[in-house]
């Protein structure tokens, strides 16, 4: 199986390496043989995602192309292919949700300061209080819950976990309705109700995460259980994708 990892590769950011290893355990834990491409924000194409049987939104924002990583997650949202999206990806899911579901064209995150801006992620509320000068508002280790009968539940089981994060931007609370509306399920929230992952329902797995499991895989030293759930969705995905291929073939030379 092929994975694309959309995102703009940093080997001095721990998250980049952090997510190619972390995806090359998760698959041996399977049993599984993964091969694994970063697909650069600028460089994102109908024929790269194509190539891929599954997809990552890596974390990294701003990114070079933000149109590049929207065009991605509405790719594999609209064409049904596996999305795992975490930080700056999940964060990059509502925006693209709000844009071309809920047709407001300038929805976007604070991070880019960009002008008339409908801003959908702004800074996060609650800091972290023991942390580094130069550490984001929320890094480390963080309480959250998982909603029950979610496709997140089903890959990490509901309740609460502490799970790993990096970043200093999260979604706005007044848009929870409206993420809603776009058709992303909430699946997890943090200690006071801030949203921390959503999914879309009736999607094979389309699940975007706040949260950076990669981090706390590299960490434990351990497949992390969503990610073993991407990428077993991942192989699936790509077998039946071969299976169609062979029987359209069959069926044109008879």
């Amino acid at each position: 199986m092929r994975i694309g990892i959309v995102g703009d590769y940093n080997p001095a950011t721990e998250s980049h390496p952090a997510t190619t290893s972390a995806l090359f355990l998760a698959a041996r834990a399977n049993g599984l043989t993964a091969d694994i491409e970063w697909i650069s924000t600028p460089r994102v194409t109908e024929g790269a995602l194509l190539r891929c049987d599954g997809l990552f939104a890596a974390p990294g924002s701003p990114y070079r192309s933000a149109g590049g990583m929207l065009a991605a997650l509405q790719f594999a949202r609209e064409r049904m292919r596996p999305m795992l999206a975490t930080c700056g990806g999940f964060q990059y899911t509502l925006i693209e949700a709000v844009r071309n579901v809920l047709g407001i064209a300038n929805a976007d995150t604070a991070e880019n300061n960009t002008p008339g801006a409908v801003n959908v992620i702004t800074p996060v509320v609650c800091a972290v209080e023991q942390r580094g000068e130069q550490d984001p508002k929320l890094v480390g280790q963080a309480k959250l819950t998982v909603v029950p009968d979610t496709q997140l539940a089903a890959a990490m089981g509901p309740g609460e976990h502490f799970e790993g994060f990096f970043c200093n931007y999260e979604p706005a609370a007044e848009w929870l309705p409206r993420f809603t509306e776009a058709g992303l399920r909430a699946n997890a929230h943090g200690p006071q109700g801030e949203l921390r992952g959503v999914e879309i329902t009736g999607h094979p797995f389309f699940i975007a995460t706040l949260f950076q499991p990669q981090l706390t895989s590299k960490r434990s030293g351990r497949p992390h259980p969503l990610l073993v759930a991407y990428v077993n969705a991942v192989n699936e995905f790509g077998t039946n994708e071969k299976k169609a291929a062979r029987k359209a073939a069959r069926k044109t030379a008879s």
